[in-house]
């Protein structure tokens, strides 16, 4: 029976706040969806595409002038008013398609496989625990449990022309790595940053298009405590009589 994640750097909502709300974004001093969810793929993925979106919606903050005609623009919530023409399209992989940035510069986000790291016998961790106030190593009633998480996410970032495509690249680099302290630090995690930056290669889907991946990997720690409830073999009836 599980009663609780444990997650690091969380704090209880202010209780002047009325009903608590749960954003998925990053720069979050006080409360943040990580307490409660965990590091979920969607949240990891949505966090990263609303960084780029904010980068990419201040003119001033693009460093390569080329760019700054390109800004991003959120698109209607009502579809029947059109998608918008101009301007940079930054969206998760599932929303794909080749249509939508005919004629403008794109990225579009893929979250990759996860693989789990074991740190302990049955998964359990005792150490970086801390210590009391009397110096003592600190404890915890129930099962204390860590793995470590690791994966991936690409950006790809495409162009109508190499050129176009490998400005945008630079850009998109630039910003993940410079910033990766952080978003390591807004996302909890203990590991981000760029591990890989393709060639540039055509579009295979959108031969009059360019494309090169961004690929930066992340790690965390996935942390629970169980707690013993009911023995859950105290319900469990066994007759041995033969029928």
């Amino acid at each position: 029976m599980g009663e609780g994640r444990v997650a690091e750097g969380c704090v209880e909502p202010s209780s002047e706040s009325g009903t608590v709300q749960i954003p998925t974004l990053v720069d979050l001093d006080e409360w943040s969806s990580l307490c409660s969810t965990g590091h979920t793929p969607n949240i990891v993925t949505g966090a990263i595409l609303r960084f780029l979106q904010e980068h990419f919606a201040d003119p001033d903050k693009i460093e390569n002038t080329a760019l700054r005609d390109n800004i991003f623009v959120p698109q209607p919530e009502d579809t029947t008013e059109g998608l918008v023409a101009n301007g940079i399209l930054i969206d998760p992989i599932y929303k794909w398609n080749p249509q939508n940035f005919s004629l403008r510069p794109a990225i579009y986000i893929k979250r990759n496989g996860m693989q789990t790291q074991r740190w302990g016998i049955n998964d359990g961790l005792t150490v970086g625990l801390g210590k009391d106030k009397q110096g003592q190593l600190k404890t915890y009633e129930g099962e204390y449990h860590t793995v470590g998480v690791m994966g991936s996410h690409t950006l790809f970032c495409i162009g109508r022309e190499g050129a176009e495509t490998e400005v945008l690249t630079s850009e998109v680099f630039r910003e993940i790595q410079h910033f990766a302290p952080l978003l390591r630090r807004d996302l909890k995690l203990k590991r981000l940053n760029v591990t890989e930056v393709t060639e540039v290669s055509k579009l295979e889907e959108y031969d009059q298009h360019f494309v090169v991946a961004v690929v930066m990997g992340w790690y965390y720690f996935e942390k629970w405590m169980l707690k013993p409830i009911a023995p859950w073999l105290k319900s469990l009836a066994i007759d041995l009589r033969a029928s």
